[in-house]
């Protein structure tokens, strides 16, 4: 499972929602959404932004400094 479907699942199981009320929410199937969770598929951007929309989470872009030659 991968961080981003790990935070997405475990939002949703706070805000009390099943995988299908969250899928049709952002307009995806439930499979998909499965996938997204458990890290066998990466979502869009899009799809990404929807679900953080819907579930009311930020994402935070990093950068890491390049090591010094």
């Amino acid at each position: 499972m991968t961080e981003v479907g790990k935070a997405i699942r475990q939002r949703r199981l706070e805000l009390g929602m099943t995988q299908q009320e969250l899928a049709s929410r952002v307009g995806i199937s439930r499979q998909y959404l499965t996938e997204i969770e458990t890290g066998r598929r990466k979502p869009t951007l899009n799809t990404l932004e929807r679900l953080f929309l819907v579930l009311g989470l930020s994402l935070q872009v990093e950068t890491q400094e390049a090591p010094h030659a």
